[in-house]
């Protein structure tokens, strides 16, 4: 099992690979059934190369809903 890079959740690792200077990071998957997927992430500078509209989409579709709730 592998993360598409067209996936939220790889725009969201990405972002905090670029905002932590770490190369790399786990991604695990869980599942009721106990079973775990780790998939290793490295940092993608081609899929960063444009990040500011990236930043914005993701800081209003995910982070500014949650603070205001």
């Amino acid at each position: 099992m592998k993360l598409k890079r067209t996936h939220q959740y790889y725009s969201q690792v990405q972002c905090q690979l670029a905002c932590t200077g770490a190369q790399c990071c786990d991604f695990y998957v869980w599942s009721p059934h106990g079973d775990a997927v780790r998939d290793r992430i490295y940092f993608d500078a081609e899929f960063w190369s444009s990040p500011e509209e990236k930043i914005k989409v993701f800081f209003l579709q995910r982070i500014l809903p949650g603070m205001v709730d």
